[in-house]
């Protein structure tokens, strides 16, 4: 499951952070997995076990074990990055200290008193991908969308992210006609790696591939655009809190209500979003959004009648 192999990167960076720079021997990081009978069952951690997590942990989350060569201890060598971390990194790592506070009080006194959100997803594909990703191997899975009675089978993939969004796991790949398409784990049923690579661009980025999409929609050819809403003060204290998109900017605030604007490319995603604004939202431009947002509230009233 997804739970169990994020919950061994974050073992594993919570044991090495523990030890500080002074760091750990593989024997000794071997030891307190045996130790650890939710993961190990009483079985040493394996050098290539261990290799492919270090590698997973540097080129999924940033985050660097590297050896000291005179006493063969690994260590974490970007430190800082544990305090400065954001989005799906930081999500991981809140993990580490949730962890931590839950193994340091009796189990007993907080059984069924944290409670997660579950994440719908055939995790156990999860490692393949991102081994696939690790070393520039394409894939083939054979996929369901939803409304298909059938899965398809998708040829030579090429996995370029991975990303988690509204508690479901995605895939960025690009496929042979060369677009990228998105795929949702939950609705893979199989996975295979070829023998064939395929090159990354240098100047590949998820985070600026994603930076002017809300969500998980990427339409081609299609601009971002400057969006404007005016909400309620209640509501601005929300989105002030929790910003939903990096380009979010309060640029007016009175007593009664706040406007917003972004920059992004609106998509079903976004719109999705204002509307859990409901009557506390108004959409000033662009005016097809306020169009859109105003049929919309239309269709409602109608099936709602």
């Amino acid at each position: 499951m997804i739970k169990d192999t994020l919950n061994r990167y974050i073992w594993l960076v919570d044991t090495l952070a523990k030890a500080g720079e002074k760091g750990l021997t593989l024997q000794e990081i071997s030891e307190k997995w045996e130790g650890n009978h939710e993961f190990s069952n009483g079985e040493g951690y394996p050098r290539r076990t261990f290799n492919n997590h270090r590698a997973d942990l540097e080129s999924v989350f940033g985050i660097i074990i590297d050896c000291n060569k005179s006493t063969n201890c690994y260590y974490i060598s970007n430190r800082d990055e544990l305090n400065n971390a954001k989005g799906f990194k930081k999500w991981l790592l809140d993990g580490i200290s949730l962890r931590n506070v839950l193994n340091e009080t009796e189990s007993a006194k907080m059984h069924g008193r944290v409670l997660l959100e579950d994440v719908p997803s055939n995790s156990q594909f999860l490692p393949t991908i991102i081994g696939a990703m690790r070393e520039n191997n394409t894939i083939n899975i054979l996929y369901q969308k939803f409304g298909d009675n059938l899965p398809c089978m998708h040829k030579n993939i090429q996995p370029y992210a991975i990303k988690i969004f509204k508690r479901r796991w995605y895939l960025l790949a690009r496929n042979e006609n060369e677009e990228f398409r998105i795929f949702a784990l939950d609705r893979i049923h199989n996975v295979e790696v070829t023998d064939y690579s395929f090159e990354l661009p240098d100047d590949f980025d998820a985070e600026t591939f994603f930076s002017s999409f809300y969500g998980v929609f990427i339409p081609q050819d299609v601009e971002p655009q400057r969006v404007k809403i005016k909400v309620t003060s209640a509501q601005a204290n929300y989105l002030r809190s929790l910003p939903i998109h990096h380009s979010q900017k309060e640029i007016e605030q009175t007593d009664r209500y706040s406007i917003f604007s972004f920059f992004v490319v609106i998509t079903l995603d976004f719109i999705q979003e204002l509307l859990t604004f409901s009557t506390h939202l108004e959409i000033i431009e662009p005016p097809t959004l306020r169009r859109q947002i105003k049929e919309i509230g239309k269709d409602l009233a109608k099936n709602n009648h």
